[in-house]
């Protein structure tokens, strides 16, 4: 039979897990959204005569990146908080002598994935997705696109 210590280390390191994921996946997210932009703004630069508002649609695929970024920072950040309840956890069960099972001690569940009680100790999505090092790619999108816009005319 595994010891309790053993099992909370393994639900740290399924949480561990998921955060670099999720971290990876904001990373993807970034990369892909200038790409993107990028592309459909030379296509629309190059192809809109005389129609220099359609270069206002490569803001949609920066905007629906940057909801998307500030998403998964904030799954992050609610997995970065049920990783630390897990350690706390873990050093309940080494202060309390080990493997033994009082339930009092157990503020976690084991493998409990539940995110809903770290939803008020993290700033909320719409707050991530205004932090500086979220919104710096996206605005400066969006602000050479509107640049580009206006000298169009």
């Amino acid at each position: 039979m595994t010891a309790l210590p053993d099992l909370r280390l393994r639900h740290l390191e399924t949480v561990l897990t998921i955060v670099n994921r999720l971290s990876q996946n904001s990373f993807t997210i970034r990369g892909w959204s200038v790409t993107l932009v990028s592309a459909i703004f030379a296509i629309v630069a190059t192809q809109g005569d005389g129609r220099p508002n359609l270069i206002l649609l490569t803001l949609v695929p920066a905007w629906i990146f940057w909801a998307l970024d500030a998403y998964y920072l904030y799954q992050e950040r609610l997995f970065r908080a049920l990783y630390d309840a897990v350690a706390r956890s873990l050093q309940d069960d080494a202060a309390a002598g080990g493997g033994h099972d009082d339930a009092a001690a157990i503020e976690v569940p084991l493998f409990d994935m539940n995110l809903r009680p770290y939803r008020n100790s993290t700033a909320p999505w719409w707050k991530t997705a205004l932090a500086p090092h979220v919104a710096a790619i996206p605005v400066t999108l969006s602000l050479l696109v509107t640049c580009f816009w206006i000298a169009s005319w």
